[in-house]
């Protein structure tokens, strides 16, 4: 059996931190800066390490949220892109949590224990329970 262990992502962060402090909605960091400026390729693990790790640093300690420029880098989101980023999360979320129902509705129940059959309940009628939750909303004033 092969222990793996990881390098912290600190000093990298750091180096990142340091690196773009003028930091304003629209900004892009390239690629190719973030990878010269912490040392190691971009295609690496370690890359994508140190920026999940830098990017949820930024959101944490700043509130400024880095959104994935294909082929380009990351750039610094502006209120609107943030709001689309959210609402593309809340449906992901939303279609993993009708999935799981799924997969919980078709489990055979006569199999189950006792906790777990009150947890396949539970999962099996979110989705309905979402449904009417939606319905029941109060309705905006225009």
């Amino acid at each position: 059996m092969t222990l793996v262990t990881g390098i912290p992502t600190k000093i990298d962060v750091n180096k990142l931190m340091e690196a773009i402090k003028p930091l304003e909605e629209g900004d892009l960091f390239s690629y190719d800066t973030i990878a010269q400026t912490i040392g190691v390729d971009r295609t690496s693990k370690r890359f994508q390490s140190v920026m999940g790790a830098f990017r949820s640093r930024l959101m944490r300690e700043r509130n400024i949220y880095l959104v994935c420029e294909p082929r380009e880098g990351y750039r610094l989101a502006d209120p609107d892109r943030r709001i689309t980023v959210a609402a593309n999360k809340v449906t992901y979320g939303k279609r993993m949590i009708f999935r799981a129902s799924s997969l919980a509705m078709t489990t055979d129940t006569n199999r189950l224990t006792g906790d777990n059959r009150k947890l396949q309940q539970h999962l099996a009628t979110l989705p309905v329970r979402m449904k009417l939750a939606a319905l029941t909303a109060p309705k905006e004033i225009d």
